[in-house]
């Protein structure tokens, strides 16, 4: 009580995470994008462009009591547990992370009185440490000489993307090419065909093992 601080028992759970003493390191995103649009043949609209992110010092939990791969899975081996005997996860908060977007989108649209139409592709790559939910740790490492593992392809990258949709009125009722009045107009005109199609490549996959496999603690 008297110098203000108090030891905490070794297998005291620090909560979900905590900031090293006096020091966080604060993230940022960067985003650029380059896109050159033009009117080609009959009217339709092209546009090509390169957009990128970068999310610099990704804000991420980190587990610092681990040990690699090879090196036991006995807790006394933690390094954590070697200086203090703490033999439970320690989860540290900083901006240690990094992540990467860059993509390749390209687009062609035309619209008429009766018809419009517009097509997109995708050619993408996503890579990060870890997917931000703002509670998050690294996909699969923790221990120090392992961090730059953990940048891989991001568990939502697709490489490839293509949609397109069209919209078009069928010619058909009063003042269409196929003039109709009456009742024809009022069951055949006004009509309108509708489409929608997407097709993408998969997202990634990760490969992991069993602790007592790998002879680590994560």
């Amino acid at each position: 009580i008297t110098s203000g601080q108090g030891t905490l028992p070794v297998n005291l759970d620090m909560g979900p995470r905590s900031p090293w003493g006096g020091q966080i390191n604060r993230g940022y995103i960067q985003s650029w994008n380059l896109i050159m649009e033009r009117t080609m043949y009959k009217g339709i609209i092209a546009s090509a462009g390169y957009v990128a992110t970068r999310t610099i010092n990704q804000l991420l939990d980190r587990n610092i009591n681990t040990v690699g791969p090879g090196l036991g899975i006995s807790t006394a081996n933690l390094p954590l547990a070697k200086a203090y005997g703490r033999t439970i996860a320690t989860n540290m908060w900083d901006g240690w992370g990094y992540a990467a977007y860059d993509s390749l989108q390209v687009t062609a649209k035309k619209q008429s009185p009766n018809m419009f139409f517009t097509t997109s592709y995708t050619f993408g790559k996503a890579l990060n440490m870890a997917d931000d939910t703002g509670w998050a740790g690294p996909k699969s490492f923790n221990w120090e000489g392992m961090l730059a593992r953990n940048y891989s392809p991001a568990s939502y990258d697709r490489r490839h993307m293509f949609t397109s949709a069209l919209t078009y009125n069928l010619p058909f009722g009063k003042g269409q090419k196929v003039g109709l009045s009456g009742f024809a107009d009022a069951l055949l005109g006004g009509w309108k065909y509708s489409g929608l199609f997407s097709v993408y490549s998969g997202t990634p996959f990760t490969v992991t093992g069993p602790g007592q496999s790998l002879q680590c603690i994560g």
